[in-house]
């Protein structure tokens, strides 16, 4: 005749027994307030005034170093009234691929031949600055030193308004130490024009 008892020698997994919703160790849930340091303290202000007054600017540093995290504080931190954050956490896309990643982020209508698809972005800017409760649109492209040259003019292109001489958008390029050397270049000297600081 057998007993049928339970095993009180079985072990539990620990996050039952903890009653965890999440392993301990893993990313998997939202952090409420980021950690910062008081040197990305200092940039985050400094980005945040740069962009108060319409300007682009690119953040450059090792892996690593804390640039993405900076960039998720900056978004949690803009007054979402004021400003609309655009965030392309990828940049390794075409030319075309990253125009239309924009556009559909935007919100711009990517279907249609008649224009092209830039300009249209170019165009739901101007009217998101100016419409009857405007908000100051922030590109921010991370992995920016993936970017093609020519998908940077196109990024250029998006923050100047062309009805009237004011700023349209501000532009956050994030990247390595790739990106900076590359701003150096005389080839991206019309882009570096346009970006206030590299940080």
């Amino acid at each position: 005749m057998q007993r049928n008892s339970s095993n009180t020698h079985d072990k539990l997994p620990i996050g039952d027994f903890f009653g965890w919703k999440y392993h301990p160790f893993s990313d998997t849930y939202i952090q409420r307030r980021l950690w910062m340091s008081k040197r990305d303290s200092r940039q985050l202000e400094t980005i945040k005034r740069l962009l108060h007054t319409g300007k682009s600017i690119a953040l450059c540093g090792p892996s690593g170093s804390g640039k993405t995290t900076l960039v998720h504080s900056l978004i949690n931190d803009l007054d979402k009234n004021s400003y609309r954050t655009v965030l392309i956490p990828y940049a390794g896309h075409s030319r075309n691929g990253l125009t239309r990643i924009l556009a559909e982020t935007l919100g711009v209508e990517t279907k249609g031949r008649g224009v092209p698809l830039i300009t249209r972005a170019q165009q739901h800017l101007e009217t998101m600055t100016s419409g009857a409760n405007p908000r100051h649109p922030v590109i921010i492209i991370d992995d920016a030193q993936l970017v093609e040259n020519e998908s940077l003019w196109d990024l250029c292109s998006l923050l100047f308004q062309t009805a009237k001489q004011t700023v349209a958008a501000s532009l956050l390029l994030v990247g390595d130490e790739t990106l900076a050397k590359r701003l150096e270049l005389y080839v991206l000297q019309s882009i570096r024009a346009r970006l206030t600081t590299t940080l």
